[in-house]
């Protein structure tokens, strides 16, 4: 009865207490009806809000079922051509470069003998034209095997040291050739904890060596292999490189071989040093390159021609060897925020012997007298413009004529060796992609004179002519008899190069737009 009278009183607490949370509180004032009617209608507009927004998303929902069944239709299509144009499993991606230049060049020659009876002495031969060049390169990678295949396509003809389509040529408005630039295949290992790479390459490549445009034509591929430990073109690797190839250099009905089948080859090696610190980062790098005697017995023209075009592999006389050794070596550091570059190399044919020499020379010169060449070069970078600068002396036989910078030499009129002379270029980055730059050479014919410089006294006549006449005048109205009259040119490159002009997720710089000394640069 207690307990019933307990739970009495309990519920009659509580409902006492709900009736007074009911009423009002004195003091306070209930809601009127206007602020109800207030919060009705801000409710009701919510609701129509909410009502019209559910009607947009009913008209909505036909186009979006619309959009995803053509999304789904698309995909299958992908997919479809995935199929058929995907990259097989093991490949990891496919990465395009490529560069376009457009180039305006002009040719200011004077010739110091004349090139035929019809043409006074001091005639000129001048020449202006418009090129372009355009390369398209790719390559694929595969991590899980190490292996990595490059493919590349420019513009130009057989020449492989030219990748330079002349403007019109021969026809109104002729169109270009596109050839086969470079086709290889390389295979890399990680050696002493990955620090150490080794890479074997076979193909059509690019120069594995480190070198200027006094030994190697950027624009010409070796054919062949090469096996390289180390990678003296990395940014970042510090230690010893090794490299070393065996190439086809020639073969064809024209080679007028002395041992019927035998094609032209060349073995080279290559041995250095790259040491990186602050402030001074150094390269070192000796090297060796003999061609075997395959082209031996070729008949050259005997008379001297100072414009004649070089003769080059098929000018050598029995007896003649090509045996080349070089000592490369370079150091770069910043100043004040501008990087700087110093750089020299020496090249002498060891094996020059013989009477006949690889260009047509004046009488009583030997291809032992002229089998030194030496380059010495700086480069300067500042914010977006770089400055370069580099003499050089090629002895008629200090390096192999058919293999070296056509334009320091060939292309300027004169001779691919036997020609000493300077080179100067400036170029200004306009944006990360596109460049303007300017290129000129003033160069002349040697004539001689590299034994004596080799030995510490410079030749009478080289030193009169690097001296007083770089723009290749007539040294003297009555030059030695031994001695003829020089020939001499000037010659100007305006170029427009655009770097990576083909979009991709994926793209790699291509070696080379506007080239700089030393060619630097990994295949």
């Amino acid at each position: 009865m207690v307990r019933r009278q307990a739970v009495k009183r309990v519920w009659g607490v509580a409902v006492a207490g709900l009736l007074a949370a009911g009423l009002p509180v004195r003091g306070q004032d209930a809601p009127g009806n206007a602020e109800l009617l207030k919060l009705i209608e801000r409710q009701n507009a919510q609701i129509e809000a909410l009502t019209q927004r559910v009607a947009e998303l009913e008209q909505i929902k036909p186009v979006l079922k619309e959009t995803m069944d053509a999304y789904a239709e698309q995909s299958k299509a992908i997919d479809k051509l995935g199929s058929k144009v995907g990259l097989a499993s093991h490949m990891d991606g496919l990465k395009f470069s490529g560069d376009l230049r457009a180039r305006y060049e002009y040719r200011d020659q004077n010739v110091g003998a004349a090139k035929s009876a019809a043409k006074a002495e001091d005639s000129s031969e001048d020449r202006g034209r418009l090129r372009t060049r355009f390369r398209l390169g790719m390559v694929w990678n595969s991590k899980s095997e190490a292996w990595e295949l490059g493919a590349g396509l420019a513009t130009g003809g057989g020449d492989g040291r030219s990748t330079n389509d002349t403007w019109n040529e021969t026809d109104i408005f002729e169109t270009g050739d596109i050839r086969l630039d470079y086709a290889y295949a390389k295979h890399k290992w990680a050696l002493m904890d990955g620090q150490m790479p080794l890479s074997v390459t076979v193909g059509q490549m690019k120069n594995p060596f480190v070198t200027t445009f006094m030994n190697w034509d950027d624009d010409l591929r070796p054919t062949g292999v090469a096996v390289q430990m180390g990678d003296p073109f990395g940014k970042d690797f510090c230690g010893s490189f090794l490299t070393l190839g065996a190439f086809d250099v020639l073969w064809g009905a024209n080679l007028n071989k002395v041992n019927n089948d035998t094609d032209v080859l060349m073995l080279a090696g290559q041995a250095g040093y790259a040491y990186k610190s602050d402030p001074f980062n150094t390269l070192v790098a000796a090297g060796w390159r003999q061609i075997n005697s395959a082209w031996e017995g070729a008949v050259r023209t005997a008379t001297y021609d100072p414009f004649k075009t070089s003769p080059g592999l098929y000018a050598i006389s029995n007896g003649y060897d090509v045996e080349i050794a070089d000592l490369y070596g370079e150091i770069t550091t910043t100043v004040s925020g501008i990087g700087l570059k110093a750089y020299g190399h020496l090249s002498m044919n060891l094996g020059a012997d013989g009477a006949v020499s690889q260009q047509n020379l004046p009488a009583g010169e030997r291809p032992d007298d002229n089998d030194l060449a030496w380059v010495l070069g700086a480069e300067a970078k500042y914010s977006r413009f770089t400055l370069g600068y580099a003499y050089g002396y090629i002895g008629a036989d200090g390096v192999f004529g058919p293999m070296k910078d056509s334009d320091f030499g060939e292309t300027a009129g004169l001779m691919d060796t036997d020609v000493q002379g300077h080179k100067l270029s400036l170029s200004y980055a306009v944006t990360r992609n596109f460049s303007l730059g300017a290129t000129g050479y003033l160069l002349e014919r040697i004539e001689g004179g590299s034994e004596a410089l080799a030995g510490g006294a410079m030749n009478d006549e080289a030193d009169q002519a690097q001296r007083t006449h770089p723009h290749g005048r007539e040294r003297d109205a009555h030059p030695p008899a031994r001695h003829r009259p020089r020939g001499g040119a000037r010659h100007l490159f305006v170029e427009i190069p655009v770097d990576n002009v083909v979009p991709h997720a994926a793209c790699t710089a291509h070696r080379d737009a506007a080239q700089q000394e030393p060619q630097h640069q990994p295949p």
